[in-house]
């Protein structure tokens, strides 16, 4: 079952002033944020993300394991998988397949509230068992004032916040940070959301980048979906063109990579039978990671040989859900295939799934193909982007049977399509 599509997006205020009940407390919490996000710009971190869905309402949990890197440029936060040469979304929808996507954690919720004209600031309240010096600072922005956007199922409002800044004076650190989504209106479908981070505040300097950050949201009073994420590897660097670290898993998929002759872009229509060089398991790999596979027969098209049988097809998991049924477990994977290297030869590929090999004749997209006998059925899925249009570049399949995932030596059809920038 597709899982709903939701959001939770933040659009920046204006810096500035605000109401202020300790002017030279917000003073000093303004000019830490601003040096921190300013700090920001200048470095990007990976992000460990779990996503979990429990809906009651269909008897029904969702997991998700996955690995991103973000930056802060030019006043946004910027996404993109790790080992990627640029960051390629500024929108979690657009890079992560359904389920939460909340942008601003990383920066870009602090700074939008702290440095904002609407923001409404209280009495600062001591926070003594946390240590001398430290403060909880409430703060609420209107609903028309606040940029902050729940989006679920295509129904989109701008939400009153509330919160606190969790502050310490003596060397003007944040803590923490709270929000919570207030007045929702009656008849929208989520009825809470959350989120909370925890800043690295024992740091030195003015980057202090996030620990850890936890989003909630509540639909229909029932259904709950939670995105925990992990701040790691924090890297400086000196503009986005020279971007590109990655986590050991990919090191020796992208130095296997490195180009010794490349040829022109794959033509759309083209076939591409290959098969899986890796067992795409639950707790073995996650969304974001390097997949591998093979070609089972040469590439031809148009009289011309492309890729023999045997060249590496290298590309991405984009997709890998892990779905507990009361009486079964199952999975959602996504693929896209991004380059077929033939002992060095490299030639650019965009690739639709179009079948396992041995589905039936007659079956199409979204009706279940049995490869593997009876226990292990593969259904293949349409998935759509933000925009309500077919994830583009990419193949996707539900593993109704299979105990772990997909397994290595699985065959498949792909057809190429016409070049895609997701």
């Amino acid at each position: 079952m597709a899982a709903p599509l939701l959001a939770i997006l933040l659009v920046f205020g204006t810096p500035g002033g605000a109401a202020a009940a300790d002017a030279p407390l917000l003073a000093a919490l303004r000019r830490a944020v601003t040096a921190s996000t300013q700090a920001a710009a200048n470095h990007t971190c990976q992000v460990e993300v779990s996503r979990l869905q429990k809906k009651p309402s269909v008897g029904q949990n969702m997991e998700e394991q996955g690995r991103l890197e973000v930056a802060f440029l030019q006043g946004k936060e910027h996404f993109a998988w790790p080992g990627a040469a640029g960051f390629q979304a500024d929108d979690l929808r657009d890079i992560l397949v359904m389920g939460l996507s909340g942008s601003g954690s990383y920066a870009a919720h602090l700074r939008s509230v702290a440095l904002s004209d609407d923001t409404v600031f209280g009495d600062p309240l001591p926070e003594a068992s946390a240590g001398p010096d430290i403060v909880r600072i409430p703060y609420r922005v209107p609903a028309a004032r606040s940029g902050y956007l729940v989006n679920l199922d295509g129904k989109e409002i701008e939400a009153a916040i509330r919160g606190e800044i969790t502050f310490r004076g003596a060397d003007a650190a944040i803590l923490a940070f709270m929000l919570e989504a207030v007045d929702l209106p009656a008849g929208f479908p989520a009825t809470a959301v959350t989120e909370s981070i925890r800043y690295a505040a024992d740091l030195v300097g003015a980057f202090r980048p996030p620990a850890e950050a936890v989003q909630r949201m509540v639909e229909a009073g029932t259904d709950e979906y939670v995105n925990r994420y992990r701040f790691v590897a924090c890297r400086e660097f000196r503009g986005e063109s020279t971007v590109r670290f990655q986590d050991p898993a990919s090191l020796a998929s992208a130095a296997a990579t490195a180009p010794l002759a490349t040829q022109p872009p794959l033509p759309a229509g083209a076939p591409v039978q290959l098969r899986l060089k890796q067992d795409i398991a639950w707790g073995k790999i996650a969304t974001g990671d390097p997949v591998e596979a093979e070609l089972t027969r040469p590439l031809k098209f148009a009289g011309k040989l492309i890729a023999d049988a045997g060249a590496t097809v290298r590309g991405r998991l984009v997709e890998f859900k892990r779905i507990l049924l009361s009486s079964s477990t199952g999975y959602f994977v996504g693929m896209r295939f991004e380059r077929i290297d033939d002992q060095g030869k490299l030639t650019e590929v965009s690739l639709e799934l179009d079948s396992l090999v041995d589905m039936p004749k007659g079956n199409r997209r979204g009706i279940a193909a049995m490869v593997r006998g009876e226990t292990a059925p593969y259904q293949l899925l349409e998935r759509t982007g933000p925009d309500g249009r077919p994830f583009a570049g990419a193949g996707f399949v539900r593993v109704l049977g299979d105990p772990t995932g997909l397994p290595a030596g699985l065959e498949m059809r792909w057809i190429a399509a016409e070049p895609t920038e997701r």
